[in-house]
């Protein structure tokens, strides 16, 4: 049976691919102020992860309902989907890396 849990798990997941691709960007950015800015999103992106890993601790095991497999499926799906579209940034200016992460942001709180 499938709970919220398996959803924090892969917010969890997914979160970490989008560090890793920033980490890329970082490596790859000769910019110092581009580099700064990337490291500014990594740690919010650290915050993050560190909210679900908390939530997960702090979820009790014995009143957490699960959840119908069809909507897990419709979920999991959609998040899927999203890190299928999720790739390592190629922005050559902060400008284009803030859009970037603006719209990275948007799809995934939609």
């Amino acid at each position: 049976m499938y709970d919220i849990r398996d959803l924090l798990q892969k917010a969890i997941t997914q979160t970490e691919a989008r560090k890793v691709s920033y980490l890329k960007l970082l490596d790859n950015s000769p910019d110092p102020r581009m580099r700064i800015l990337v490291q500014v999103m990594i740690a919010r992106l650290d915050q993050d992860i560190f909210f679900y890993n908390k939530l997960l601790g702090d979820l009790d095991v014995n009143t957490i309902e699960p959840i119908d497999f069809g909507v897990y499926d419709t979920i999991a799906s959609l998040i899927n989907q999203f890190a299928r579209r999720m790739m390592v940034p190629t922005c050559k200016t902060r400008k284009e890396f803030v859009q970037f992460v603006t719209e990275v942001e948007q799809s995934v709180y939609a």
